[in-house]
């Protein structure tokens, strides 16, 4: 399935769970594009949250805080 850009996967206000903590590990080591994670992020794994604010990296990927 091929992406739209600029077109975000999830709206601010969705409730949804964080990735598993080997996806995230795998992010931060393979991921040379985006903003890295701080240390403290992958301790977050499978904690549920909602999207408060949503904004996009050039090129189209989200970013969500």
């Amino acid at each position: 399935m091929l992406k739209v850009l600029y077109s975000p996967e999830f709206l601010k206000g969705t409730k949804l769970r964080i990735a598993s903590r080997t996806v995230l590990e795998e992010f931060a080591t393979t991921c040379k594009h985006h903003n890295p994670l701080t240390q403290d992020q992958p301790k977050l794994h499978n904690v549920e949250a909602v999207v408060e604010e949503l904004g996009f990296y050039h090129g189209g990927d989200e970013l969500y805080n």
